[in-house]
């Protein structure tokens, strides 16, 4: 439900296994703060910008993101071939739907 609501990424300082696996599921990439204190940038309403998403993610587990006005940061996405694949067909649903005849 969470993609269907326009949610695109999660970031956090850390996340609970279950919740980081559902985000998944749901075609939603979690993300974590290589750098905590970046967090403390971050405002309700900011804009995080991630550019040539796909090919970061296969490039590695650490990202470069901007958040817009306030400067760029680093995260790390930790994802498993298979997750990348979920995240990339937009989660499980879809990826059942795919499978369908």
């Amino acid at each position: 439900m969470p993609r269907y609501l326009g949610l695109q990424a999660v970031l956090a300082k850390s996340f609970a296994r279950i919740h980081w696996q559902n985000l998944i599921c749901f075609g939603a990439l979690p993300l974590t703060f290589i750098d905590e204190n970046d967090a403390d940038q971050l405002a309700q309403g900011d804009s995080v910008i991630i550019e040539n998403l796909h090919a970061q993610i296969a490039e590695g587990a650490t990202l470069d993101a901007e958040i817009v006005g306030k400067g760029m940061i680093r995260l790390h996405h930790g994802l498993s071939e298979r997750q990348r694949e979920l995240l990339r067909v937009g989660g499980v649903i879809n990826q059942l739907k795919a499978r369908q005849p």
